[in-house]
């Protein structure tokens, strides 16, 4: 389960400050397994406590999905993007130019001017959909464009792309216990990680293997676009069958309760500042023990 948040002020509980005038001297035991929060344990068990969580949960497990896709996709396939225009579309060092200022600029525009509009008017998982569907597109058109100019538009209408990462990243936080959200966030993004350096050796050997004349394969350098077209695609049936409508992770597996106990050992001075009736630490220790 996952653990109440640590003291506010970074340092020891209150009750290793307040609490030594209980009996035996333990009054600080309770804050050892409640200070590291989500994961409680040795090393590393916070980012194992997150995959716990993810593997759990079938919306994080697909959510989990969507970051492999996202991000091996991308960077395998963005890594090939000026080889294969200047294999097959004989792209110089202006179009270069050209193609790299129509990225920057129609990404910059979506996201200072449509991005919050677009939250409030789709939502999170329909961003995200309609971010995966524009890059889809994009390698469609890729595959498909004869000249620059169709090149140069598919480009600006995969720019909508940039949309993804905002909304898969609120949408990970969603579903989410407090106390657990660092743990799931990082096994999220480290897999991702992982993804994204995979992608482009996956795709660098596909394009090697698909242009070269001694080859088996037949020398189609447009491959590329259409399995990124289709993985795309997956995606985008993956993030439709998310239920955003799940209960949190952590909170499902009762550790909500375990919260509220804990929460309730580490409140004894806060509850004289708000005018409860004060509790020393070792009653609340008893008490969680009973």
């Amino acid at each position: 389960g996952c653990g109440p948040h640590p003291p506010a002020n970074g340092g020891p509980g209150e009750e290793g400050r307040h609490g030594s005038g209980g009996s035996g001297g333990t009054s600080a035991a309770p804050s050892g397994g409640g200070k590291k929060g989500c994961g409680r344990g040795g090393r590393g068990s916070t980012m194992l406590a997150g995959f716990r969580l993810i593997w759990h949960s079938t919306f994080y497990r697909k959510l989990l999905l969507v970051w492999i896709i996202i991000s091996m996709t991308w960077e395998g396939s963005q890594d090939m993007l000026i080889q294969y225009l200047q294999l097959a579309l004989g792209f110089n060092t202006h179009d270069q130019a050209v193609l790299l200022e129509i990225m920057a600029s129609c990404g910059l525009a979506i996201k200072v001017l449509l991005l919050a509009s677009l939250v409030r008017l789709m939502g999170e998982k329909r961003l995200l959909m309609f971010g995966i569907a524009a890059y889809a597109l994009q390698d469609c058109l890729l595959a498909l464009a004869p000249t620059k100019a169709l090149a140069f538009g598919a480009i600006a209408v995969g720019s909508f792309n940039c949309l993804a990462f905002p909304a898969v990243m609120a949408l990970q936080t969603s579903r989410c216990d407090p106390a657990c959200m660092g743990a799931v966030a990082g096994a999220l993004q480290g897999m991702g990680a992982l993804a994204s350096g995979i992608g482009p050796i996956c795709f660098s050997w596909l394009f090697s293997a698909v242009t070269r004349t001694d080859g088996s394969l037949p020398y189609n350098p447009s491959i590329i676009w259409y399995v990124a077209f289709a993985v795309a695609l997956l995606g985008v049936v993956v993030v439709a069958t998310l239920d955003c409508s799940s209960p949190p992770v952590g909170a499902a597996t009762g550790s909500t309760s375990t919260n509220a106990t804990n929460d309730a050992a580490h409140k004894p001075t806060h509850a004289r500042e708000e005018g409860e009736p004060g509790v020393t630490p070792c009653a609340n220790e008893n008490a969680t023990r009973n």
